[in-house]
């Protein structure tokens, strides 16, 4: 993987051209992206911007770069795991040059493809029987939800997506440089793994020697707490509801459909990297 980018077809890049494409992708930064919607900075994991899938499709734009997705061995599609592993090569339109690669992988045992929920007062008689009774705590109350396993055939198009766009947002930072001012996707991070404000990842478990364990505070039964971890924007929370009502949903499917895919129950919730998902399944939804 990463390549050295070839625009011209010569064999490297002169110091003016490796800055002169890092300045480009700063002035795209600064003049087309949008912080939420391109990129983000997840709060309590340092000040690098992470690239997002739409982020990454402007920077292809900029450079004139196609994709191309590609199955690797170790991908597996059975009833018990459904796994992808992905690459993807980014291609120079203007010459065909090779001038990047990205792997990504997906699968069915990641926690947010493994269950689904469903409230207990819709839930049948099958659903109470394999799932697990929680108690569900959001901005707009509390609720009693099942936890269900998964079939993994019913989410496997969202993988398949899912570790396409890990790939390809891995091949942009291989193959432009952009790691220079992104982090990867946090979704891509290992479960507990902290960016410090370098955006050098670590496990959670090393803190510094000197840090006092902190002590946690149970907020009184009638608080509710805000979703945590990092959101969408304000017009991405729009499109969703906008595709949602030309698709015919009622205000109440709509909360169903993110409380089957997310756990939550108001668009403003949607977690940032589990936007593309909800957004497909929007598109695929159709009324019962």
């Amino acid at each position: 993987m990463g390549e050295i980018v070839t625009f011209e077809g010569k064999s490297n890049m002169t110091a003016v051209e490796v800055k002169g494409q890092v300045q480009l992708i700063q002035q795209i930064l600064a003049t087309v992206m949008k912080e939420g919607e391109h990129y983000g900075v997840v709060p309590g994991c340092g000040t690098k911007k992470v690239l997002l899938k739409s982020g990454a499709e402007k920077i292809a734009m900029t450079f004139r770069l196609g994709c191309e997705f590609d199955e690797m061995p170790g991908s597996v599609e059975s009833d018990s795991l459904i796994c992808y592993k992905i690459n993807c090569k980014l291609i120079h339109i203007p010459t065909g040059n090779t001038v990047g690669n990205g792997r990504g992988t997906c699968n069915s045992k990641e926690k947010k493809y493994a269950t689904r929920s469903v409230y207990s007062n819709k839930a049948t008689d099958e659903e109470k029987a394999i799932g697990k009774l929680e108690t569900r705590t959001g901005r707009t109350g509390t609720a009693e939800v099942y936890v269900i396993p998964n079939n993994p055939w019913d989410v496997q198009n969202t993988i398949m997506k899912m570790a396409c766009k890990r790939a390809m947002v891995a091949a942009i930072l291989n193959a432009t440089a952009a790691s220079d001012l992104f982090t990867q996707d946090l979704e891509d991070l290992p479960e507990g793994t902290v960016v410090d404000e370098n955006g050098t990842s670590a496990p959670a478990s090393s803190k510094p020697a000197t840090q006092p364990p902190q002590r946690t505070q149970t907020p009184p039964p009638q608080q509710h707490q805000a979703p945590s971890g990092d959101v969408i924007s304000e017009n991405q929370g729009k499109r969703f509801y906008a595709i949602a009502k030309g698709k015919g949903m009622t205000d109440q499917e709509m909360k169903d459909l993110l409380m089957f895919e997310c756990n939550i129950e108001h668009s403003r919730d949607i977690p940032r990297e589990q936007y593309d998902a909800v957004i497909d399944a929007v598109q695929n939804w159709k009324k019962a």
